[in-house]
């Protein structure tokens, strides 16, 4: 995939000493994906998205674990996937749950500073057309940007949702996360195991 003409400067403002500041979030988000990634041994890698790719993640580069803030646009994000995949009639079976989480490191691309900063506009984000991007070889700019989050080592991104007006989602890196960060599933024992492959 061809590298997003501004990665290289995306990377050095999160990398320099005017980058800005990660933020801590912590509350109850809501997880919308087939039973298979929502399994106890998948749940929590990022494997799907990153055999995929999605607006947040370069596929088989970054493995992310999407939320959103609330049950709504959770929905509405997994029901425009499903329009994506091109599931016009009924869709595929889904598993909607509810996790906690407690992050420490998020880059908050919400923050109209934030984006000054990077010198990215709110509507580059929610207007990227990351799949046409991604099927034609270059890297969307919504990937570059976590792609330099992730580089930098970030545990991940607060996003605004492109399906629901005012929603926010978060975007976990769960290889980097911190020591002290957790991310704990509600009502574990009602999500059935389903082999991965």
């Amino acid at each position: 995939m061809t590298p997003h003409p501004d990665f290289a400067e995306l990377f050095a403002v999160l990398n320099g000493p005017e980058s800005p500041a990660r933020v801590a979030w912590k509350g109850d988000v809501f997880r919308a994906t087939t039973p298979r990634w929502m399994s106890r041994p998948y749940r929590l890698t990022g494997v799907g998205a990153l055999l995929s790719g999605g607006r947040w993640n370069t596929r088989q580069l970054i493995p992310v674990v999407n939320f959103g803030t609330t049950a709504e646009v959770t929905f509405a994000e997994a029901d425009s996937r499903n329009r994506r995949a091109g599931w016009t009639g009924p869709i595929l079976p889904q598993t909607r749950v509810a996790f906690h989480v407690n992050l420490h490191a998020l880059l908050d691309l919400t923050d109209p500073a934030v984006l000054k900063t990077l010198g990215v506009k709110r509507a580059d984000l929610l207007q990227c057309e990351w799949q046409t991007e991604q099927n034609a070889g270059r890297e969307p700019l919504t990937q570059a940007l976590s792609r330099a989050a992730f580089e930098t080592l970030g545990e991940g991104l607060i996003v605004p949702s492109a399906r629901l007006i005012n929603g926010v989602n978060l975007v976990v890196f769960p290889a980097h996360l911190h020591p002290a960060s957790t991310l704990t599933v509600h009502a574990e024992s009602h999500i059935p195991f389903v082999h991965g492959i």
